[in-house]
């Protein structure tokens, strides 16, 4: 398995990890990937307990489910994100599981890499890369941090797809409606 999943069927993954911790973001409850030897903790609870539990003490791995809903402006200024970004217990596996790289600005794909152990250039914060990211945009900086050149070096060998594209192309059928029907909707709207 890649560090990094993204897939429209979570709930179909399978991890053969042992002794191991799966954070979820709640809307994930019932699409969460099958895990062995796991025990399941709603990114919520987690926020609301991590100074008193020791969820992530003597675990192997541990698997991230629902990033682009727990990694959000709003939310990434959480105290939470200092211990799961900086502070997990040495040599644990880190795993990223959700059904796209980001939704919303581009910056946030970021925090998959992050979060799963991936060295992403000098960026260690979502902070300087959205500045730098902004300021490339601004035509303050030269340098796009999230060329597609850096976002692949970054996902070369970490990354897998399950899908070419995440929307089907949209089907449109025409059909034919007789004339008094027509005519019906012209005195309904017209007159």
């Amino acid at each position: 398995m890649k560090r990094v999943t993204f897939t429209k069927h979570p709930e179909e993954l399978v991890f053969d990890l042992d002794n191991s911790v799966c954070v979820y973001q709640k809307q994930y409850t019932k699409r969460l990937p099958k895990i062995k030897d796991c025990e399941f903790i709603e990114f919520e609870k987690l926020c609301q307990t991590f100074q008193t539990q020791a969820y992530f003490s003597g675990k192997n791995a541990v698997v991230f489910v629902g990033l682009n809903k727990m990694f959000t402006t709003s939310t990434r200024f959480h105290p939470v994100w200092d211990l799961l970004q900086y502070n997990m217990p040495d040599g644990i596996q880190k795993y990223c599981v959700d059904i796209a790289p980001y939704m919303g600005p581009l910056w946030r794909v970021w925090p998959h890499f992050n979060l799963a152990g991936i060295q992403t250039g000098e960026y260690t914060y979502s902070y300087l890369l959205e500045s730098h990211y902004n300021a490339f945009l601004e035509g303050v900086r030269t340098e796009n941090p999230l060329s597609l050149g850096n976002i692949k070096k970054w996902a070369s060998g970490n990354v897998q797809i399950d899908y070419t594209k995440f929307f089907e192309e949209p089907s449109i059928k025409i059909i034919e409606m007789s004339e008094d029907v027509h005519e019906g909707y012209k005195n309904r709207i017209f007159l």
